[in-house]
């Protein structure tokens, strides 16, 4: 992850951030607005570390996997929704009703039965 995907959705990092580090405090992370040097100095007081090694704390939890809450945060919807148009095919209505392909009331077929 880089810093400035996090910076941009920090409301949706904060609780991933208190899942590592439970004795963070909420309010003040969420008041540091995402900014790294803010975050660095707390985690540095809750964890009673030297700025080197917060940062260095902070830097191996970015390279975990990015929460699904912050790749679907409400403020990228629209972001997303206009993305999908790429996957419409060129002459396809994309407001036309999926009901003509016919299977939308008939029940799935059993796994393992013909």
């Amino acid at each position: 992850m880089q810093w400035t995907t996090i910076e941009t959705n920090w409301t949706a990092y904060v609780p991933r951030l208190l899942t590592r580090w439970p004795d963070l405090n909420e309010d003040t992370l969420l008041a540091t607005d995402g900014r790294m040097p803010e975050v660095v100095e707390h985690i540095g007081a809750v964890e009673q570390a030297d700025t080197v090694v917060a940062r260095d704390m902070l830097k191996e939890w970015m390279m975990g996997a990015e929460p699904a809450d912050a790749v679907m945060d409400e403020t990228r919807d629209n972001a997303r929704i206009l993305s999908t148009a790429a996957d419409v095919a060129d002459g396809e209505d994309v407001y036309s009703d999926d009901a003509k392909f016919g299977d939308d009331n008939v029940a799935d077929t059993p796994m393992g039965r013909n």
